[in-house]
């Protein structure tokens, strides 16, 4: 499993990579903490790469999942969109039930860009 995982990593790096149409860099500072952020995007699929690499997202939109990799400790994480976070599957009754919570709004967001 490992083998396997590092060659999908390895596949995702380079094909991703080496053929983005676009290279998005942000950083953001927050508490006096800074972080940094690199996105690749090529047609419907989007990589990620938190604070050099230490957690990778691919958003696959046209097999509409995320997967996320955190090469440090060789795991990955496969997210279906119509699954919420950290939800194990459950019925289709289930999820219903779950979604008729209320969503709570607020806060402030200031966002800067240079």
């Amino acid at each position: 499993m490992l083998k396997t995982l590092s060659i999908i990593f390895c596949l995702v790096v380079l094909s991703v990579t080496a053929i983005a149409d676009t290279k998005v860099k942000s950083r953001q500072t927050s508490g006096g903490q800074t972080y940094e952020n690199t996105s690749y995007i090529k047609g419907k699929r989007q990589r990620s790469e938190t604070n050099g690499g230490q957690m990778v997202t691919v958003t696959q939109c046209d097999l509409r999942r995320n997967i996320t990799i955190m090469p440090a400790t060789r795991t990955y994480l496969i997210q279906p969109y119509d699954q919420s976070p950290g939800q194990p599957s459950t019925s289709p009754a289930a999820n219903t039930t779950a979604s008729a919570t209320p969503t709570k709004k607020g806060g402030l967001v200031t966002s800067t860009v240079t």
